[in-house]
């Protein structure tokens, strides 16, 4: 599991991985950065029960990873992956926000 989420804070941060100009304190900043995303969404997970934490996952090589979408359901040609922000209670609603607040500093 802790490789899929060095893999998703990974993909939360690119934008700022790409838009960092060089420099040791610049690349340091952005690995405290990572980290920070990557802490929030482990908190996140942790609020899951087990059947909610097994859907919320997917291994990194999942063919599955890729069906992602913004679009409504009926707008896409494939089935949604993981679990429905309606099915969360509030404290896993709070936990699941703090993870874009967490790259949004980046």
């Amino acid at each position: 599991m802790s490789r899929s989420i060095r893999w998703l804070a990974g993909v939360l941060c690119a934008g700022v991985l790409l838009s960092v100009a060089g420099g040791a304190s610049a690349q340091s900043s952005v690995g405290g950065e990572i980290m920070a995303a990557a802490a929030a969404a482990n908190r996140f997970l942790g609020t899951l029960d087990p059947a909610q934490a097994r859907i919320a996952v997917l291994p990194a090589a999942s063919p599955l990873i890729g069906n992602w979408s913004n679009l409504p359901s009926g707008m896409v040609r494939f089935a949604r992956n993981g679990v429905r922000a309606g099915d969360l209670n509030d404290v896993q609603r709070a936990a699941l926000f703090d993870i874009p607040m967490s790259w949004i500093a980046c």
